[in-house]
């Protein structure tokens, strides 16, 4: 499928005709938006007999939801991996922030213990 069809940059397009493709797909959206904002209003007014005669009317609607997805699904592919991703590496640093930071305080509270050690020793010598 190619990448016109699809609605995702293409390789022989120039930065400014991709920014213009995402200005028009911007503005797609929103009236879609606008739409269904305005169907919503509209359909609050009805009674049930007068929702059941104009839902065939949505068909339309059905497919521009459709056309709204695939649009989304193309911004952000793959977006319930990318953040068991992010947190799976957030919880790696986290990790080992917390070990090396135990390991930090062991190797300076051994340090800390030779030189008073050290210490003691010398005091023992100079009495």
């Amino acid at each position: 499928m190619s990448d016109a069809i699809t609605g995702g940059p293409s390789s022989s397009m120039s930065p400014d005709e991709e920014v213009a493709m995402k200005r028009i797909a911007s503005i797609e959206n929103q009236k879609l938006i606008n739409k269904i904002k305005v169907l919503g209003m509209q359909m609050e007014g009805m009674d049930n007999k007068e929702k059941a005669k104009y839902s065939g009317q949505f068909g339309g609607l059905s497919k521009s939801l459709g056309k709204l997805r695939r649009i989304l699904r193309q911004k952000m592919p793959n977006t319930s991996w990318q953040w068991t991703i992010y947190v799976s590496l957030a919880l790696l640093i986290v990790i080992y922030a917390f070990f090396g930071y135990k390991l930090y305080k062991s190797l300076t509270e051994k340090e800390r213990k030779r030189e008073e050690k050290l210490k003691a020793k010398q005091s023992k010598k100079k009495k």
